[in-house]
């Protein structure tokens, strides 16, 4: 049995048909249309799913289909409802999503939050465990939270934890979101503010991380004072739910230590008298959230005792 999972993301499309085993047997990866039309977004979708059964049908070992196709996208996600209430960057807004999809795709479909789906494809098939609290850190910031192998979200705000109001540590006494301090592009966007000449406008977290490496004390600065505002989130989440496993994914994770250790730090200055949570670098990579899709369709097939599919003739 193989399973298709795909994760819709701001820049590009991916997806994946794995095993049961979480063993990838291929992927794919689109740009995502940029049209601002929701539409068009459902078009490549089809054309893209289209292509992954044209092209998976001749792979060995491949001989039976999950007969859902699991589509996780970004922004605020009623994942029961099958709506993509907002997203401010594929531009759609309380729209039926689910429904149009599997209209599309002529398939079931399951709508999924894109986070939560990396985070459940970490507990099953990479670093989380069965409770765990799981933490994307790319363009934007965001939390997961899986309690006995299965993401919790009681909202389809829940996790939204960028959002939250911290201290700006450029702008003594002022406030701003926590998405605005510790973020690939505030990280980026903080450092161009500071000094223009260090790092060019449209440059990425990976420049900081770089700089930092190289001993550069603006760039130290800028990842501590926002790896400490998102350490104080953890650290009051941890407070809440107990010392369970954090694992920290997204593509700043790439950084490694010079990510991990200052919020290790940072949280045991700020839970003294809680035992240590594990932290943990993601290990699924890019493709963690449709990996994540993937298991959804899995269960769904497990939970709708759905039958296999045969791969049809391809003309």
């Amino acid at each position: 049995m193989h399973a298709f999972g795909i994760d819709v993301g701001g820049t590009n499309i991916k997806a994946v048909l794995a095993s049961r085993a979480g063993e990838v047997a291929a992927r794919w990866n689109r740009p995502t249309p940029r049209t601002g039309k929701v539409e068009d977004i459902i078009d490549a979708l089809a054309d893209l799913y289209a292509t992954m059964r044209a092209e998976s049908s001749g792979l060995e070992g491949v001989t039976e289909l999950v007969p859902t196709v699991t589509v996780a996208v970004p922004g605020i996600v009623d994942e029961e409802r099958g709506v993509g209430v907002y997203s401010v960057n594929l531009g759609w807004k309380d729209y039926p999503l689910r429904d149009a999809l599997a209209t599309a795709l002529q398939v079931p479909v399951v709508l999924a939050h894109d986070v939560r789906s990396g985070a459940l494809g970490e507990s099953r098939w990479g670093a989380a465990e069965a409770d765990s609290l799981y933490i994307a850190l790319g363009t934007g910031v965001s939390a997961a939270l899986i309690i006995d192998g299965y993401p919790v979200a009681a909202h389809p705000w829940s996790g939204e934890i960028g959002q939250h109001l911290v201290p700006d540590p450029d702008r003594p006494g002022q406030n701003t979101t926590l998405e605005k301090v510790c973020s690939a592009s505030a990280f980026a966007r903080r450092m161009w503010r500071a000094d223009p000449r260090l790092i060019a406008e449209d440059a990425g977290a990976r420049e900081v991380f770089d700089l930092a490496r190289g001993g550069n004390e603006l760039a130290r600065h800028i990842i501590s004072s926002g790896l400490g505002e998102l350490s104080r989130s953890i650290a009051a989440a941890i407070h809440l739910l107990g010392p369970i496993p954090v694992v920290v994914g997204g593509g700043m994770a790439e950084a490694g230590p010079l990510l991990l250790n200052p919020i290790a730090q940072q949280l045991r200055s700020y839970s003294p008298l809680l035992p240590e949570a594990p932290l943990r670098s993601a290990t699924l990579g890019t493709y963690s959230q449709a990996l994540g899709a993937a298991v959804r369709s899995f269960d769904s097939y497990v939970q709708w005792r759905a039958l296999p599919i045969s791969f049809p003739a391809v003309d």
